[in-house]
């Protein structure tokens, strides 16, 4: 590597002069999931490849290469299911990466994908992702246990999200297990003293048009139903940023 830091105190990079860096590795990697999304991943391995060149300046670094992750899995606890032969494999040209290959298993089902991300300044301002798959379980909990058959088109920026496409869901098993809410605060609570204010949270908005279709394995069994369901929704949003559904349920046992 070569970077516009001179010898001279306080040190500081020169943000004008260039810069130039290649990266090249092959390192095999326990844990390296949960680095990055601690709640959410456990027990995972990855073989991650590099062949990076980062040229341009100090303030406006232009970053190009391959990556390739491969033979990765992790262990999901707030969904209960296992990824395994996860892979996903890019190429990065200066703002625009291309993902070429993403793919992994779960269950006795697999997704598969591809698409692009767009960034500026090092952050995503628009992307664009197809994912399909055949059997993929997304969830393995006592109370539920869901498998899903996706041809999605998901794109937006950090602030939308368009979802289109159909969703086939060969397998579900929902049981009326009741959680315990989280005790959260009183609306009318004042803290006396504090200097704290209340930040607004940032909404997601988000344009869903998706067809639903329940397979021949849909059973329900909560709020005093036992039953084989089948049918197909339309799952759309509103303006108002509501989900609503338009179609026929069908109680085909129970």
């Amino acid at each position: 590597f070569d970077l516009p830091l001179a010898a001279t105190l306080p040190l500081r990079f020169d943000p004008d002069t260039p810069v130039n860096v290649d990266l090249h590795t092959n390192a095999q990697s326990v844990g390296l999931f949960p680095l990055f999304f601690p709640n959410y991943v456990q027990k995972s391995h990855a073989q991650l490849n590099l062949d990076l060149k980062l040229t341009g300046t100090w303030q406006q670094p232009i970053l190009q290469g391959d990556f390739h992750l491969l033979d990765a899995k992790a262990f999901l606890p707030a969904v209960g299911i296992q990824l395994d032969s996860i892979e996903l494999q890019g190429k990065i040209t200066d703002n625009h990466i291309e993902i070429v290959t993403l793919q992994c298993k779960s269950g006795k089902g697999e997704l598969k994908g591809n698409g692009h991300l767009e960034l500026q300044n090092w952050y995503p301002t628009n992307y664009h992702l197809q994912l399909k798959g055949k059997n993929f379980q997304l969830f393995n909990l006592p109370e539920l246990q869901l498998n899903a058959t996706p041809d999605l088109t998901i794109e937006g920026t950090g602030e939308n999200i368009k979802v289109r496409g159909q969703l086939k869901l060969p397998y579900v098993k929902i049981y009326g297990q009741q959680k315990v809410g989280d005790i959260t605060n009183s609306k009318d609570l004042k803290i006396v003293g504090s200097t704290l204010h209340p930040t607004e949270e940032k909404t997601l908005k988000y344009d869903i048009d998706v067809q639903l279709f329940l397979g021949k394995e849909v059973f329900l069994h909560a709020i005093g139903i036992n039953a084989r369901l089948g049918g197909d929704l339309r799952i759309q949003s509103t303006r108002a940023q509501k989900l609503v559904g338009h179609g026929k349920l069908y109680v085909i046992q129970g």
